[in-house]
């Protein structure tokens, strides 16, 4: 690879994070809007069901800021199988 094709490699780089960042931030805002409207859905009960393990999850969903980091990761991955 010339230096050259080596710096418009980098510029496609740093374009393309930079997209991935405007994306991910106007994502986290739609889901933060969405977040308390479903926490009070799932807390009000409305939402329950037959199935004990979908309410579980719906409640640690509901209330997935009261977790660490290292908590949500081992709960989620293995609700999500």
């Amino acid at each position: 690879m010339t230096a050259q094709e080596e710096i418009k490699q980098i510029a496609k780089d740093l374009v393309a994070y930079r997209i991935t960042q405007i994306q991910f931030r106007r994502n986290s805002e739609k889901i933060e809007r969405r977040k308390e409207e479903f926490k009070n859905l799932v807390n009000s009960n409305a939402l329950q069901s037959g199935d004990q393990e979908l309410n579980k999850f719906l409640m640690f969903a509901a209330n997935i800021d009261d977790y660490t980091d290292d908590e949500v990761l081992q709960i989620g991955i293995s609700s999500l199988k």
